[in-house]
């Protein structure tokens, strides 16, 4: 994923196929059901330090979010 890919899902926003977590460190229930959700569709971004507006939290801002494709 390059920094512009990041850029581009963050500028898309939460959908089908993406979401933003704040949690950096722990994670929650609410992110393991999106990790199963994804599972059972075709794939989606998890973006890990970043609010439901696309905000950065907790030290990751827009540039340094960290995003990984779960592949089915």
């Amino acid at each position: 994923m390059t920094p512009q890919g990041i850029k581009d899902i963050l500028q898309q926003g939460e959908g089908i196929e993406v979401e933003f977590k704040e949690s950096l460190f722990e994670l929650n229930k609410s992110t393991f059901e999106s990790i199963c959700a994804f599972l059972n569709r075709k794939g989606g971004y998890l973006l890990l330090g970043v609010a439901n507006d696309g905000s950065g939290r907790r030290g990751a801002g827009r540039e340094s979010a960290n995003a990984d494709r779960c592949h089915c």
